[in-house]
C-alpha cells in the first residue's frame, strides 16, 4: 500500500554544499525521531519508509528493519505500523522584518486543518512566533483546538518585527518545553531567513534538540517570490530535518504551501514506530549513532541519526 507524499527537493548544489556527515534528502537516511533511552535502555525510534516514486511504503514488517548502533545490529524488541504514542508538536514561525515571505492573513487555515486532521486523544500542540528571540511567555502545550486556531490567526496578523534569531528560539523550546515531554516531539519550523542574531551557532542547536529528542521539519514559504532562498537558511533547515529525522520542504506558491503542509501531517501519521535496547546500554552522557536499513529492494528510510545517552 502507498500514499504520495510531496517532497520538494533543494537545488543541487545547495545539497551538495552539506557537510560531508548529513545526508541530502530523498537518500537511504534517517527522518523520525531517536528520543532519549528509557529507564530500561530501550531506545524509539520513528521510521518514514517511500518508494522510488516517494510514496510511502506502508505493508513493512519488523523483519523488513535493521538496526545498527555505533555501526553494531541490534535486536528489535517492539514493532508497530503507526507509531502509538501520543504527539507533542510545536509550530515555531518566524515573524522578523528579515522575512520575504509575505504571509496573507488567511494563510493559518492550512496549518488549522493540519492540526485539526493530525491530533487524536493525548496528543498536544503549540503556536509561538519568533524574531529576535522566541514570544514570551513561551506557549503551553494543549489540546484546545480553538486555542491553537487562535494563535494561529493572531501569529499570521500580526506585523513583522526585529531581525532573525532562529537558533537560540529553538534552544529555548527544545530545553524549555520539549525537555522531559514524553512520547513523540516533533517542532515545525517555519522562516526563510538566515539566522544573524543568536548566541548559538548551528551546532549547539543541533545538540540541544538531539538531547531533547525532537524531530525537525523546515517548511521555507518561497512563495511568490524569484531566485531561491538565501544559502544559509536552506543549510540550516536540511541540516536540522536530516540529522533529526524530519523533513524539508519548500514551497513556492500558496497552493504548495498547502499541500506541503499536508505532507507534514501524513509524515507524522504514518510513521513506523521500531525500539530495541542496545546490546551494551550506554550510561555515558555521549552521542550515539544510530542507522537503519531496510531488507526490501527500492525503499529507503528516514529517521534520527542518534541519540545522547544518560549519564549515570
Amino acid at each position: 500500500m502507498t500514499i504520495s507524499l510531496t517532497v520538494r527537493l533543494l537545488a543541487l548544489a545547495c545539497l551538495l554544499a552539506l557537510p560531508p556527515n548529513v545526508p541530502a534528502a530523498g537518500q537511504a537516511a534517517p527522518v523520525g525521531e531517536a528520543g532519549h533511552p528509557a529507564p530500561s535502555g530501550a531506545v524509539k525510534l520513528w521510521v518514514l519508509a517511500t518508494d522510488a516514486h516517494r510514496k510511502l511504503v506502508l505493508d513493512l514488517n519488523a523483519e523488513d528493519f535493521q538496526v545498527f548502533e555505533n555501526n553494531r545490529q541490534q535486536r528489535i524488541t517492539s514493532f508497530s505500523p503507526r507509531a502509538p504514542e501520543p504527539l507533542a508538536l510545536g509550530l515555531l514561525i518566524e515573524t522578523s522584518r528579515s522575512r520575504l515571505y509575505e504571509p496573507d492573513p488567511a494563510d493559518w487555515r492550512p496549518y488549522s486543518q493540519m492540526l485539526h486532521k493530525l491530533l487524536r486523544p493525548g496528543d498536544r500542540a503549540f503556536v509561538t512566533t519568533f524574531a529576535e528571540e522566541v514570544a514570551t511567555p513561551l506557549a503551553r502545550f494543549t489540546s484546545d483546538l480553538g486555542q491553537l486556531d487562535s494563535a494561529l490567526q493572531q501569529t499570521f496578523s500580526a506585523p513583522p518585527k526585529g531581525t532573525t534569531g532562529l537558533y537560540d528560539a529553538i534552544c529555548a523550546l527544545s530545553e524549555e518545553r520539549f525537555a522531559g515531554e514524553p512520547g513523540r516531539k516533533a517542532l515545525l519550523v517555519v522562516s526563510d531567513s538566515p539566522d544573524d542574531y543568536s548566541f548559538h551557532n548551528r551546532l549547539q542547536t543541533l545538540e540541544r534538540v538531539r538531547r531533547a529528542g525532537v524531530t525537525v521539519f523546515s517548511l521555507l514559504p518561497w512563495v511568490d517570490r524569484e531566485g531561491q532562498p538565501a544559502f544559509g537558511a536552506v543549510q540550516a533547515a536540511q541540516l536540522f530535518a536530516a540529522e533529526t529525522g524530519g523533513l524539508l520542504f519548500l514551497a513556492f506558491n500558496r497552493r504548495m504551501l498547502a499541500k506541503d503542509i499536508d505532507g507534514i501531517r501524513i509524515a507524522l501519521t504514518y510513521s513506523y514506530a521500531i525500539e530495541y535496547t542496545p546490546s551494551d546500554i550506554p550510561r555515558d552522557g555521549k552521542y550515539h549513532a544510530v542507522r537503519v536499513k531496510c531488507v526490501r529492494h527500492g525503499v529507503r528510510l528516514y529517521t534520527s541519526q542518534g541519540y545522547y545517552a544518560p549519564d549515570s
